[in-house]
């Protein structure tokens, strides 16, 4: 891996223009075996040509053997992004109907700070992006780096909140980002969310939400989450067909469900039955 990516760099660095997309992109099962094999010698390699201004992405292949973290972590570090490759149709998705988000960043260093308002929120519980977490004092220190997105990039993170009233807003949504090129301030701009969008039940709120919601607790069941202990995955099936479209991805999410059913019995793993 080491030797491909330094490669790949001094191919980029003889074709390198100013104000143009300049991206290496790795595809890999991120299993560094050959060369400098540790993350520190392969991210530090990576940073050097970043401030050089050539970005990284990384596309992720295999099974088994396949280190998820280390693919993360090289696109992280590259100011890129990551996919992963699991299908024909996922491969057609990344390099033909969403390259422009492969190749091209729209934002940089973006973080994403979200406040609960005491008020009206007993507790609340972030499921995943426990790698991606920073500490609270960081969000305005511009000097802590952070995530890039691309052309059209949508993220999805999933908060498990109890209320204990409707009456005021129950968070806010602080974005802060740099602008794609140039070294500009950054930005930073808050989003509070309408007591109206509250749903009164689970069943009444948005398609998305309540996908979503299924997404995560089929996760959560997976890992054999304490949260999930009393769930079954026939109730992850039936909130997912609930509101799963007749898109392929959905589609496939409904196949995944049963065959995970089929494969454990449906063991319990209770996000449907909690969301709020």
């Amino acid at each position: 891996m080491e030797s491909g990516i330094d490669i790949a760099y001094r191919l980029a660095e003889k074709t390198r223009v100013p104000g143009h997309v300049n991206r290496v992109i790795v595809l890999s099962d991120g299993d560094a075996n050959v060369g400098a094999t540790s993350h520190e010698a392969i991210l530090k390699l990576i940073k050097s040509h970043r401030d050089a201004g050539i970005t990284l992405s990384t596309v992720g292949f295999g099974s088994g053997n396949y280190k998820d973290t280390m693919m993360e972590q090289l696109a992280d570090k590259g100011d890129g992004n990551y996919s992963y490759i699991d299908s024909e149709s996922q491969a057609r998705k990344v390099f033909s109907e969403q390259v422009s988000g492969l190749l091209l960043v729209v934002a940089k260093d973006v973080k994403i700070q979200v406040e609960l308002n005491p008020d009206v929120v007993r507790s609340y519980r972030l499921l995943g992006y426990e790698n991606r977490d920073i500490a609270d004092k960081d969000f305005r220190n511009d000097k802590v780096d952070a995530g890039e997105v691309g052309s059209g990039h949508s993220v999805t993170a999933v908060y498990d909140v109890v209320l204990t009233a409707t009456k005021g807003s129950p968070v806010t949504v602080r974005l802060r980002n740099k602008a794609a090129e140039g070294d500009t301030p950054a930005v930073e701009t808050a989003f509070p969310m309408d007591v109206a969008a509250i749903a009164p039940t689970f069943e009444a709120a948005p398609q998305s939400l309540r996908l979503a919601a299924a997404i995560a607790e089929f996760g959560e069941v997976l890992r054999k989450s304490p949260h999930a202990a009393s769930v079954h995955l026939e109730d992850v099936q039936r909130v997912a067909q609930g509101a799963a479209t007749q898109r392929a991805d959905q589609q496939e999410l409904l196949d995944l469900i049963r065959r995970a059913g089929a494969i454990t019995g449906g063991s319990s793993g209770g996000l449907a039955k909690t969301a709020k």
